[in-house]
């Protein structure tokens, strides 16, 4: 496997370098046996941008959620104070940390292996879902999209929201460059790599929604090369671009009210708040303030101790807990 991998690595160094782009050092990798900590669906990662990128990932969740969900839970008859908030904000952003391996020990494992990029057991995964004549192909795509993230890492360019996108647009850029020159298009299957938490399956789909397949086509709008990536006001306008896209795809979310978004939700609320699913057994105001409080929700527990919680219980109800 490292053979193959190294033997990618020139290949998309060569097309960098066709690029104008100069990554300096042969990047360091390794091939562990194992499923990523985060998921079966992820491929690859690059350990030393993971810190930066759940910081601001982080940062931005805080921002969107103190400005969407007031709103959000005054349709349900709810009144929080800030300090609620807050509270349910971190609580749920400290639990997602577990959830997607992103919690300090977990990066400090991952960096531990002191390379930069890991490719984990669900390459030889996709390997075996494929004929081998593609082998060379599906490593080739995995490795142009890690090693943009490189690229950026090496030049400090890892505070940045849309990354994914400009690393899908380096995966893209190398798969026409390949298809040119063999004059035709290939194409390989993907494997149903599903996690035994339905919920994180629910969360990577949204993370390929939104992160990825979003970040990708907003980099599409404003850079023609992989060069105009490393520009900064190229770059500051992406970032407006995709922070203002994740503000409007809050803002429809917060509004949605179909049994799929309902079921989606579901699926995330039984993964982050396990203490919730006492609601199966009764769906009452005595349950929901005992499931909070349990949850170290205790703010939000005093504050709707007081209120009427009839619509917030129905939101549980379509959500499918005491059925």
């Amino acid at each position: 496997m490292e053979r193959l991998i190294r033997a990618s690595l020139e290949r998309v160094i060569g097309f960098l370098e066709e690029q104008k782009i100069s990554i300096g050092a042969f990047p360091t990798y390794t091939y562990i046996n194992g499923y990523s900590p985060f998921s079966k669906k992820v491929l690859a990662q690059v350990p030393g941008e993971l810190e930066q990128i759940r910081s601001i990932g982080e940062e931005n969740n805080r921002r969107r959620g103190l400005k969407y969900l007031p709103a959000w839970y005054q349709k349900k008859g709810i009144f929080l104070s800030q300090e609620a908030l807050s509270q349910s904000i971190e609580i749920t952003l400290q639990r997602a940390r577990t959830i997607s391996a992103l919690t300090d020990q977990a990066i400090a494992n991952l960096n531990s292996y002191r390379t930069e990029m890991l490719f984990f057991r669900s390459v030889e995964d996709v390997f075996n879902a494929n004929s081998s004549e593609k082998t060379e192909m599906i490593i080739d795509s995995i490795v142009a999209h890690e090693i943009w993230h490189v690229v950026e890492m090496r030049r400090g360019l890892l505070g940045f929201m849309a990354a994914e996108g400009t690393a899908e647009y380096s995966r893209i850029g190398f798969e026409n460059w390949r298809q040119e020159r063999l004059r035709k298009k290939t194409e390989y299957n993907l494997p149903d790599l599903l996690d035994d938490e339905n919920g994180k399956n629910v969360l990577i789909n949204l993370m390929g929604e939104n992160i990825y397949d979003a970040g990708l086509k907003i980099v599409r709008r404003n850079v023609v090369s992989l060069a105009e990536l490393l520009d900064p006001e190229k770059r500051q306008k992406i970032e407006r671009d995709f922070l203002e896209y994740l503000d409007q795809w809050t803002a429809r979310e917060v509004d949605k009210d179909d049994d799929h978004s309902y079921s989606q939700e579901a699926a995330l609320v039984r993964m982050i708040f396990p203490e919730f699913n006492v609601l199966d057994q009764e769906l009452s105001k005595q349950n929901l303030i005992a499931a909070q409080q349990l949850a170290g929700l205790t703010r939000m527990a005093l504050e709707l101790a007081s209120q009427d919680c009839t619509l917030f219980l129905e939101h549980y109800r379509r959500m499918g807990f005491s059925e």
